[in-house]
């Protein structure tokens, strides 16, 4: 499966690199690993660079990757948003349950800057502490999230 897997992302990212997105740029240090940094620079929330780290599994495009955002020197903390835990994981369908072969590396990418740049409130998930505590640096797929507010 890991060659569908291969093809797929050397696809992708042949694209990607021939074609440019506004506030959007994207490596890969491995076909395991994506990183896609994303600026948001149509919502004052949002003045930082933020890295998602996408781990591609050998079932892709079967199944999505295992995307959360991360800490790096250029991105210095997690964006502030009510579908983002301070851990980087993220409570957005796309990545699980509302997953289809037909999204790649770049529809996330834009669902995820699309998700932070129409947000206007400055918090967590309301279980934020709980979770993060509770889950770490654990695996998000391993949670079964309940998507309930697109309002946000």
């Amino acid at each position: 499966m890991s060659s569908i897997r291969n093809k797929r992302l050397a696809k992708e990212l042949k694209t990607i690199s021939t074609q440019s997105h506004r506030g959007i740029s994207v490596s890969a240090p491995s076909l395991e690993e994506i990183l896609v940094v994303l600026e948001i620079s149509d919502n004052p929330l949002y003045g930082d660079r933020y890295t998602l780290r996408m781990r591609v599994p050998a079932q892709y495009p079967i199944e999505s990757p295992e995307t959360q955002f991360i800490v790096t020197a250029g991105s210095p903390r997690v964006p502030l948003h009510p579908h983002v835990y301070s851990n980087g994981h993220i409570c957005l369908d796309i990545l699980y349950s509302g997953w289809s072969p037909v999204h790649g590396i770049m529809s996330l990418a834009l669902s995820i800057q699309s998700m932070l740049a129409g947000n206007t409130l400055a918090q967590r998930p309301p279980d934020d502490e709980q979770y993060s505590g509770r889950v770490g640096a654990q695996s998000s797929k391993k949670t079964q999230f309940v998507f309930h507010d697109d309002t946000v």
